[in-house]
């Protein structure tokens, strides 16, 4: 396969940072143990620095929806997450349709406003 980045030019200058970057990535592209706490991608549903760990368990206990596509570049995700969840959690986690983002904000707020009255009584 062929790459749009090739590592020999980023061993100067502004780039030097992104040579580490790029030959960490294919390393953890080799295995399906996942990177470390520190390591960190930008998730695009909340728009923040997220490790793994946090995409793993978001979904009450289950993966987030999305870990298999936010993580699939960084290492064998898939590969981790089919021998970790049983055929029924990976159903529930990525076969089942997300709810969508309205209804999922109206559950929020209900769930805020429950949690606030219990605490003034």
């Amino acid at each position: 396969s062929t790459s749009l980045i090739n590592p020999t030019n980023l061993s100067r200058g502004p780039l030097r940072g992104l040579r580490a970057f790029y030959q960490e990535t294919r390393e953890m592209n080799r295995t399906s143990t996942p990177p470390g706490d520190d390591f960190e991608i930008r998730c695009p549903r909340l728009g923040q620095q997220i490790s793994f760990s946090y995409c793993r368990r978001e979904n009450k206990g289950l993966p987030c929806f999305k870990t298999i596509d936010c993580w699939y570049v960084h290492f064998l995700v898939e590969d981790l997450l089919r021998k970790e969840l049983t055929p029924e959690e990976w159903s529930q986690a990525f076969e089942t349709p997300p709810k969508p983002k309205m209804i999922s904000l109206v559950e929020m707020i209900e769930a805020a406003k429950k949690r606030t009255q219990k605490g003034s009584s």
